[in-house]
């Protein structure tokens, strides 16, 4: 997996090496999101890199990818877009979810995500460090413990690393410690 550079986990506490420290600045991302979301609008069907899934999966355990395609599942249980993962429970399963990035879709899978967290669901998501999104602020930050990526990411299939930063945000069920 890419290394993390640093953790801030849900509770606004920030996590270096072998340091926890209270948080005193806002992290802001130096995106222009229209240019971002141009960019990740041109193909929403990214495949997770094994380096960046295995050792997440090795540590959550996950029961469902939330978000595939049948050739790029990386859960024996998954949904696909014609199975409409956003309109199925998620009751009872580790959740695996690496969204699609266009705006208007990405949103309403974080959104998702923080509901079924609060229904007692682990879900960890795989999404852009747009930390000057909307939907960021709304349903990820304070919500998630956020895995702030030192690398892009080179999403399967494609020509080279993503042309932006990833955070994989942790969102932990409220009955999971």
């Amino acid at each position: 997996m890419a290394r993390e550079l640093f953790r801030i986990a849900a509770n606004g506490q920030v996590y270096g090496p072998r340091i926890w420290w209270p948080i005193h600045v806002v992290v802001r991302g130096r995106f222009n999101q229209a240019t971002m979301e141009g960019v990740i609008t041109a193909k929403d069907r990214w495949e997770t890199p094994e380096e960046v899934f295995r050792p997440l999966a090795q540590e959550f355990g996950f029961t469902l990818d939330a978000c595939a395609e049948h050739h790029t599942a990386k859960c024996r249980r998954y949904y696909t877009e014609a199975e409409d993962g956003l309109n199925r429970p998620w009751a009872g399963e580790v959740v695996w979810c690496n969204p699609p990035y266009s705006h208007g879709n990405i949103g309403r899978w974080m959104q998702k995500c923080a509901e079924e967290s609060e229904r007692g669901v682990t879900v960890v998501a795989l999404i852009p460090a747009a930390t000057s999104s909307r939907w960021f602020h709304a349903w990820v930050y304070g919500k998630a413990e956020l895995r702030f990526l030192s690398r892009r990411v080179r999403f399967v299939g494609g020509t080279g690393p993503a042309p932006f930063h990833s955070i994989v945000a942790v969102f932990r069920g409220k009955d999971a410690a």
